[in-house]
């Protein structure tokens, strides 16, 4: 019985233990994850790079915002970048007649190029001062049905 109950007592202790250390894993600061800086630098490479880990699919394009009440839907004209030597830039833009229209997820983030420096923009600068531009592409990254980040491109940087 004696050798029962301290084997008991040791299970216990150690279940004890190591439910203690495990918990404390992870970067907790305050009882919450640490967010990383949110900086156009970081959404245009870890978390893109994240989005393509996690499933997310890309989409080349033209890009119109539209708000409906306290939702915004993205209207993504696609795009094709196409390598042509016989023109002065080396490249075209086909258009593919392919329009997606996708609703923003919740944490959905934009990043906007103002003078040639990118930043982070939020849904009414976009649509104030970057809406249908017809001249910047974006990459669109998607998750599923809903639309999880936009990045300006250069096409020049696809050839």
């Amino acid at each position: 019985m004696k050798k029962t109950n301290h084997i008991l007592i040791v299970c216990s202790v150690f279940c004890i233990t190591a439910m203690m250390l495990l918990s404390g894993c992870g970067n907790k600061s305050g009882g919450t994850y640490d967010e990383p800086e949110i900086t156009a630098s970081y959404l245009t490479g870890e978390y893109a790079e994240q989005l393509l880990t996690d499933g997310a699919k890309t989409i080349t394009g033209s890009v119109v915002l539209s708000e409906d009440g306290d939702s915004y839907t993205a209207s993504v004209e696609q795009k094709k970048i196409v390598a042509n030597s016989d023109y002065d830039e080396g490249y075209y833009v086909a258009d593919t007649n392919l329009n997606t229209k996708l609703p923003f997820d919740e944490d959905v983030r934009l990043v906007v190029s103002d003078n040639g420096e990118l930043k982070v923009s939020n849904p009414e600068e976009f649509i104030e001062k970057y809406n249908d531009l017809p001249d910047q592409l974006y990459t669109v990254y998607r998750m599923g049905d809903y639309l999880e980040l936009i990045i300006p491109i250069d096409p020049a940087d696809f050839i």
